[in-house]
């Protein structure tokens, strides 16, 4: 039996499922990214992933970084994984995050802030891109990267902590098992 990918098409309004994620159509990747910000400690934490259509990660990264607030982090952790696709040469970039106010700001492109103006610059570099909102379950493995007190740098899912590679395996599992219904 073979498999038919289960994707979102980039140019629809549609999402994914709230409850997992959902790869991106043929031909493009994933980005989801996430920013964590503990307002008692005012530590701040990031994390990302890059993704293809059939779960093969690209990249991954988790680090400690200074932010002043919860949007700061998701900003920094969407340019991190921003200026990786550029590394990577990337031109078709699905882009999901869990941080409304900053995906609202990006799709509509007013009111921006310099910061915000400089991660459009960033995605205007990559030739075909869509941002989208999404609950955090499907954002699963971005967040538990940017909550991670270790430093995470992968390129493949043996390479990540025990922590992250147990929910990559229990998103790939879902996203099978949504493929088989």
């Amino acid at each position: 039996m073979q498999l038919t990918p289960l994707y979102a098409d980039p140019g629809s309004s549609a999402g994914a499922p709230t409850d997992w994620w959902l790869p991106p159509p043929p031909g493009w990747l994933k980005l989801n990214f996430n920013g964590a910000f503990n307002h008692f400690t005012d530590r701040a934490r990031v994390g990302g992933v890059i993704g293809d259509l059939y779960g093969n990660l690209i990249s991954a990264f988790s680090c400690e970084i200074r932010a002043q607030n919860p949007l700061e982090a998701e900003l920094i952790a969407l340019r991190r994984r921003l200026l990786r696709c550029h590394d990577l040469q990337l031109s078709k970039v699905q882009v999901e995050g869990d941080c409304l106010a900053l995906v609202t700001s990006i799709q509509n492109s007013a009111h921006l802030t310099w910061d915000m103006m400089g991660l459009m610059n960033l995605l205007a570099a990559i030739n075909n891109w869509t941002i989208h909102y999404y609950k955090r379950s499907p954002n699963g493995l971005a967040d538990l990267l940017a909550k991670l007190d270790a430093l995470v740098i992968a390129n493949n899912a043996s390479s990540l902590p025990i922590q992250a590679r147990d929910t990559y395996i229990d998103e790939c599992d879902r996203v099978h098992k949504g493929l088989l219904l």
